[in-house]
This record gives C-alpha cells, structure tokens and sequence, in this order.
C-alpha cells in the first residue's frame, strides 16, 4: 500500500545524518537550512555545516530580533 511504501520511505530517511543551521531572517521571522548526508558521513557534514556557518554569518541571537528574549539570551 501507498503508506507501508511512505512509512518504508520515512524509515529510512531517519537513519541519514542531519544538521540544522540558521539561514537567516524574513523581517522578524527565522527560517533554516537542512543539510542531509549519506549514512556514514558525519565528519564531512559537520564540516558543510561549518562551512555554511562561516560563509553566511546568518545566526543573530533572537534578542536582537525581539527584545522579549534579552533577558534568555543574556551571557
């Protein structure tokens, strides 16, 4: 059936590596960046990851988007 063959698929999808980055800012909105390896290939994708990071400089700490997280967000 359609969802033995979605669940099958949904399976394996969950043994694949996964990292989540922040992308950026749509006004006040965050949206990310999902990157997927092969099984296997953690050291690279931390690495792309890192890469990602760096390049975009995207991550902003949320108290500069909303000051109701300052006080969260204090060192």
């Amino acid at each position: 059936t359609r969802l033995s063959r979605d669940l099958g698929a949904h399976e394996h999808a969950r043994r694949l590596p996964v990292d989540h980055r922040s992308a950026g800012y749509k006004g006040r909105a965050p949206y990310g960046a999902i990157l997927t390896g092969r099984p296997w290939t953690e050291p690279k994708l931390i690495g792309y990851a890192y890469d990602f990071e760096q390049q975009t400089h995207a991550w902003r700490s949320p108290a500069t988007i909303d000051k109701k997280f300052a006080a969260a967000c204090a060192s």
